[in-house]
C-alpha cells in the first residue's frame, strides 16, 4: 500500500473507483450494450426474414409470370381453334347456301321451262284452232262461190288477211 502512496494514489479511492468502474460496465452492459445488441440482433433477423420473404415473393412472381404465359398461350390456342372452327362452319354454311341457291335456280328454271312449254302449247293450240277456223271459213266461201283456182287463191288470201 505504500507503493500506492508513493505514487500518490489512495488505495481506498482506487478501490472505490474500481468498484465504480465495474458498476458502470455492468450498468452499461445491462441497460446500454445489452438492449442495443439485442435490438441489433432482432433487426438483423427481421432483415434476414425480409430478404427470405422477398426471395419467396420473387419466386412466386416468376411462377405467376410463367402461369400467365401458359394461360396466354392456351387462350391463343383456344382462340385459334374457335377461329378455325368458325371459318370451317362459315365455309360449310356458304357451300350449303350455294347448293340451295343452285337447287332453287334449277327448280325455277324447270318451272319456267314447264310454263313456257305450256304457253307455247296453248299458243300453238289457239293458232291451230284459228287456222282451222280460217281454213273452214275460206273453204265455205270458196265452195259457195264456185270460183276458179286463181280466184280461189285470192279469196283465201283475202279471208286470211281479214281474220289476221
Amino acid at each position: 500500500m505504500k507503493l500506492f502512496e508513493a505514487l500518490g494514489l489512495n488505495w481506498k479511492i482506487l478501490i472505490a473507483q474500481l468498484v465504480n468502474f465495474g458498476l458502470l460496465i455492468w450498468i452499461l452492459h445491462k441497460f446500454g450494450y445489452g438492449p442495443i445488441i439485442k435490438f441489433i440482433d432482432e433487426r438483423r433477423k427481421k432483415i434476414e426474414k425480409g430478404l427470405e420473404n422477398a426471395k419467396l415473393v420473387e419466386e412466386k412472381l416468376k411462377k405467376a409470370d410463367e402461369a400467365e404465359k401458359e394461360i396466354i398461350i392456351s387462350a391463343k390456342k383456344e382462340a385459334q381453334k374457335i377461329v378455325s372452327s368458325s371459318t370451317e362452319l362459315a365455309q360449310k354454311n356458304r357451300e350449303e347456301m350455294i347448293k340451295k341457291a343452285e337447287e332453287e335456280a334449277q327448280r325455277i328454271l324447270v318451272s319456267y321451262e314447264k310454263k313456257g312449254k305450256q304457253e307455247k302449247d296453248k299458243i300453238m293450240n289457239e293458232a291451230k284452232k284459228e287456222l282451222s277456223d280460217l281454213v273452214i271459213m275460206a273453204t265455205e266461201k270458196i265452195i259457195s262461190k264456185n270460183i276458179t283456182t286463181s280466184s280461189d287463191r285470192e279469196e283465201i288470201d283475202k279471208i286470211i288477211l281479214e281474220k289476221g
